[in-house]
Parts: C-alpha cells; structure tokens; sequence
C-alpha cells in the first residue's frame, strides 16, 4: 500500500514539475495568474474568424481591415460585410482587465493593475462608421439601405462595466447577432455595387 502511494506521489511530483517546465520554457503565464500589462488584441482573430464562417454561409462578402474616411471623419472598421441584408460594420476591442464606459461618454476606460488606459467610446466610433458607410453608398446611388455597425469585446477574460442598454456584443453573443432577422433577410441589396462604393472611401 505504502509503496503504491509512493508511486501515486512521484507521478504527481514529476506532472507538477513538467507543468511548470512547459509554462517556463514557453514564456506562458500561468493560467491563474492576472495580466500586469495592458493588451489590446485578445480573442479578436477568434472573432474575426466567426465573421468569416458566417459570411461564407450567408452569401455575404467582407471587406476587412477598413479605414473609412471623408472630409474631416474617418473611422476604422475590422471588417465590414456586404450581404444581401444591407451592410454591417464590425469593430473589434481585444482588451483585457477592467473596462469602464456609458454609451453616451466621450471615453471609456480600461484598467489593468495600476494602470489607467482612457479611449474612444467603440459606440461612437461604430456610428461615425456607420455614417461613413451611408455617405458611400448614397454617393454611388444606393438608397434606403440597412447598415448598422457593432463592437465586439473578444476578450473573454475582460470584466465589461458597461450597462447591456448599450448594445456591446461579446463572444459568445456574437453568432447569435449575426443570426438576427436584420442580418438575414434578404433586402435585395446589389452586394457588388454596394462593397465597390464602400472601397471608394477607403483609405
């Protein structure tokens, strides 16, 4: 018995070791253990990756890494897809820690330790691209189209202080948005028109 929970012992001793080693070796934090610096892009390629199968089945193309611009207003969308519901922008937020925000605030907050980050509220970046959007298509003669623009916060370790009234998506809301009726049913928009009138504003 005693010889047998030796062994038990030495087996557990040498995974905590190989454990430790692998974290180590790799540069990894430890799985438990908080960030003590501020990140920016986490869980947002995961995210992108959901547009892109989700474009690929409902006939729909994405315009990706856009910087919108015109006259004084510009806005940056990490993808923008042009299907045959209309047009919808998407801006990814990967970070990490503690973020604060109202939807009507000029600036929102990300904490991370001591850390204090301020940036622009992802609410009004989503309407000045929405705008932006609108601007190009009625430019090209595309009228009464539906186009809307979402925030995703990727990350799912973030702690989001922000009241659910504001609209934010998050991973696991994401699918589920992209399934709704205004994003599935069928407007008749010319998709190719549409997403070469968006090019143009491009920059």
């Amino acid at each position: 018995m005693t010889t047998i929970i030796l062994g038990i012992l030495g087996i557990a001793a040498v995974a905590v070791v190989l454990f430790f080693t692998y974290y180590a070796f790799n540069e990894k934090p430890l799985p438990w253990a908080k960030d003590k610096t501020a990140k920016q892009a986490v869980g947002v390629s995961s995210a992108l990756n959901t547009v892109q199968r989700w474009a690929k089945l409902n006939n729909t193309q994405v315009i990706s890494s856009a910087t919108l611009q015109s006259k004084n207003l510009s806005a940056y969308a990490d993808a923008i897809l042009v299907g045959p519901f209309g047009v919808l922008g998407i801006k990814c937020l990967g970070l990490n820690g503690d973020i604060y925000g109202e939807k009507n605030d000029g600036a929102w907050l990300q904490v991370v330790n001591d850390e204090r980050i301020s940036f622009e509220n992802p609410l009004t970046e989503c309407n000045v691209c929405a705008r932006l959007i609108r601007e190009a298509l009625f430019a090209a003669g595309i009228k009464n189209t539906n186009v809307d623009c979402i925030a995703v916060f990727c990350n799912k370790k973030a702690n989001i202080a922000v009241p659910r009234s504001a609209g934010i998506v998050f991973p696991h809301t994401l699918k589920d948005t992209l399934n709704k009726d205004k994003y599935t049913i069928d407007k008749g928009l010319d998709t190719q028109k549409a997403a070469e009138a968006i090019k143009t504003f491009i920059k």
